[in-house]
């Protein structure tokens, strides 16, 4: 960003210009920049390496637990397959989900095994997208996993990706643990959808490091539409949310359980880029072109 400011000729005010103008033709050049950088909620998201994607649903294997290990329903079993708002192939799919199971209160379902194209992942680790080892492991705890029966994305990963949906139906939260993570600086997008989608909306509720998003579900969307509400007064239509900037080995994410019956689709990891400090770079820069000024204005006598 600081190099499209240089890259702009500003006409500085000459010699012996009141300060008051000066500072303001500084003022309108970072406002300038302000008013053309992109907002980070909407902009797209470029991976700066492999990406982890994992995929949760449930399969018909057993009525209640253990689980018999097995695909869930719509799982992502080709490895060359790609779905996402960042389409990446090597979907990890969750194994060990009962489908249409309903946990008791305190007993959730956890969900720990997963598997790659149709090989299971070795100690539970999940790979990239490059069918690679990424050192990620994950813990789910949730209530029950179960269809959308809703969606309407074309036949593809992407509606592989919206069949099944894991996280709440009374008794309490669904948190999901990740761990193992090496990106320095990442992004995480969570994929939401209901349980049995319904003719009215169902209101979601996603929350990582102290930021909560909301959205309300449709049964009608046939694209990935994200929502950046912050409240459950501005809650907009959409099926994902976004955590951008997020450092640290391992996060915590939550579904809460606010009377509806919804749950996670899957999540991504994207390695992106360090945020640049824009506020800290246009403040040294607008210092800069005040000493300039004022090392070219003439000395009083």
């Amino acid at each position: 960003m600081l190099s499209r400011f240089f890259s702009i000729s500003y006409r500085f005010p000459k010699v012996g210009t009141a300060p008051l103008a000066v500072a303001a033709a500084i003022t309108a050049a970072i406002g300038t920049l302000a008013l053309t950088a992109p907002s980070q909620a909407n902009e797209t998201v470029i991976p700066t390496g492999p990406v982890v994607s994992l995929q949760f649903g449930g399969n018909g294997n057993a009525s209640s637990p253990p689980p018999v290990l097995g695909p869930g329903y719509g799982a992502i079993t080709n490895s060359a397959t790609t779905a996402g708002v960042v389409s990446e192939p090597y979907w990890n799919y969750q194994i060990d989900g009962i489908q249409n199971y309903q946990a008791p209160a305190g007993s959730p379902n956890i969900s720990t095994q997963t598997a790659n194209g149709g090989t299971t992942n070795a100690g539970g680790i999940l790979l990239n997208s490059t069918g690679a080892s990424s050192g990620v492991t994950y813990s789910y705890s949730y209530t029950r996993v179960s269809g959308t029966n809703g969606n309407t994305f074309p036949s593809g990963g992407d509606q592989d990706l919206a069949t099944e949906a894991a996280g709440v139906q009374s008794n309490g939260n669904a948190t999901l643990s990740l761990s193992g993570i090496t990106a320095a600086n990442y992004d995480i997008i969570a994929y939401v959808n209901p349980m049995y989608f319904g003719s009215n909306p169902t209101l979601e509720e996603i929350g990582l490091g102290g930021t909560n998003y909301y959205l309300n579900s449709s049964n009608t969307l046939g694209a990935w539409t994200q929502s950046t509400a912050t409240s459950s007064a501005t809650a907009t239509t959409g099926n994902y949310v976004e955590f951008d900037n997020l450092s640290g080995s391992s996060q915590t994410l939550t579904v809460f359980d606010n009377g509806s019956y919804y749950g996670l689709d899957g999540i991504q990891i994207i390695p992106s880029a360090v945020p640049e400090p824009a506020a800290l770079g246009l403040m040294a820069v607008a210092g800069a072109g005040l000493l300039l000024v004022k090392r070219r204005s003439p000395s009083k006598a």
